[in-house]
C-alpha cells in the first residue's frame, strides 16, 4: 500500500495551486494558480490520468 500512498501524495502534489515566485521576486504580485491541462502538453494521455483523478486508482488497480 505504500505505492499506492505516494501515487496519492503524487497526484496532490501536481494539483496543488502553484505561487508565482518571479513575481514577487521582482516587486510584484504574488499569485497562486492552479495547474491546468494545457500546461502540460508534452505527454496529454500521461498527465490526463492526474487532471481526472484516475493516476492512483490506476496506480492501486495494478498492485
Amino acid at each position: 500500500m505504500v505505492v499506492v500512498e505516494n501515487a496519492e501524495k503524487e497526484e496532490e502534489n501536481l494539483l496543488k495551486p502553484r505561487v508565482n515566485k518571479l513575481k514577487s521576486k521582482f516587486g510584484g504580485q504574488t499569485k497562486n494558480t492552479e495547474p491546468t491541462r494545457s500546461d502540460y502538453v508534452y505527454d496529454e494521455d500521461y498527465y490526463a490520468l492526474y487532471f481526472d483523478r484516475l493516476y492512483a486508482r490506476r496506480i492501486k488497480e495494478l498492485q
